[in-house]
């Protein structure tokens, strides 16, 4: 995610959103009041935007992780994906 968070950052950079230590983003609200509208749905709607090529490499982590852990050699469903999400993904930092 952090490619295609770099390919947007001067758009991300026009309307507030910057990439700051660790890849985490960081927005100043004002600056995004004051953003191009047309910026925006450069960045949030479509295709090719920002949004879209997030939302597909969530998706493609979310799908890679369920074919690699969805029975066990017993034929159970694994817990391994569960237990990933439940403790990386749901914990506020």
């Amino acid at each position: 995610m952090t490619k295609a968070t770099s390919a947007h950052e001067r758009l991300l950079n026009q309307v507030g959103i910057s990439i700051g230590k660790g890849n985490k983003l960081s927005l100043d609200e004002d600056e995004l009041k004051k953003s191009d509208i047309e910026v925006l749905k450069t960045l949030f709607t479509g295709h090719n935007s920002f949004a879209s090529k997030i939302m597909n490499k969530g998706n493609s982590i979310a799908n890679a992780a369920g074919v690699g852990s969805s029975y066990t050699k017993n034929g159970t469903y694994s817990k391994a994906v569960s237990q990933l999400a439940n403790s990386k993904f749901d914990v506020k930092e």
